[in-house]
């Protein structure tokens, strides 16, 4: 209603084909600011582990006193990295980035995350699955934590090789099997296409296989 309110008032036959035409691209620029808007459902905030951190110090404190308020929000520890908002979509795409400045405040901050629809009552998202293009007996490998709160963002595709420590989850299968897989403990790499081809998780190596 808002942006067919401004169309109205701003497209004039008295005016001139200069001034509609202003008034059109402003309107479009509206509309793809409103679509981005709604694509986006989480933020993730990605820092340096200090090494930066003293020249952002509105920063260091939205971080420590109020970017706990924010269930959507993510702060992300990456080594050598500048404040950056990475805004996410419902798969979990970044849609967008915004470059945090050293002179913005900590109010700076908040009136970013409200401009992206982002705010304290904004919910945790549970992220659909990853769609990957699927092999002959899988679908993807979809990770987990210990307590099996899923980790959508970490899914990866069937090919993928899952090395010795490189996490825990399971394989679904194109038969609708979700094989578990612990990969802890294991010395064996292998893939979910694998997995579910045997119908099992490959768990003993012989001393002369490479792994």
């Amino acid at each position: 209603p808002i942006l067919k309110l401004q169309f109205l008032y701003f497209i004039d036959p008295t005016h001139t084909h200069s001034h509609n035409m202003k008034a059109v691209l402003l309107l479009a620029t509206m509309l793809v600011a409103a679509s981005a808007t709604e694509e986006i459902v989480a933020v993730r905030l990605e820092r340096c582990s200090g090494c930066r951190m003293g020249r952002f110090p509105h920063c260091k404190k939205f971080i420590a006193e109020e970017a706990p308020k924010y269930p959507a929000l993510e702060v992300k520890h990456v080594m050598g990295s500048s404040p950056i908002f990475y805004w996410l979509d419902k798969v979990g795409n970044t849609v967008k980035t915004t470059d945090i400045k050293e002179t913005d405040t900590v109010e700076d901050h908040h009136r970013i995350l409200a401009e992206h629809g982002i705010t304290m009552d904004t919910p945790k998202p549970a992220f659909d699955p990853r769609d990957f293009p699927p092999s002959e007996n899988c679908l993807a490998f979809r990770r987990h934590m210990v307590n099996k709160e899923r980790l959508p963002l970490e899914d990866e595709p069937c090919t993928f090789a899952v090395p010795p420590g490189g996490g825990i989850g399971y394989c679904e299968c194109k038969n609708g099997k979700h094989i578990e897989i612990d990969v802890q403990p294991t010395r064996v790499r292998f893939t979910c296409e694998e997995v579910c081809g045997a119908g099992r998780v490959p768990w003993t190596v012989t001393d002369d296989e490479e792994l």
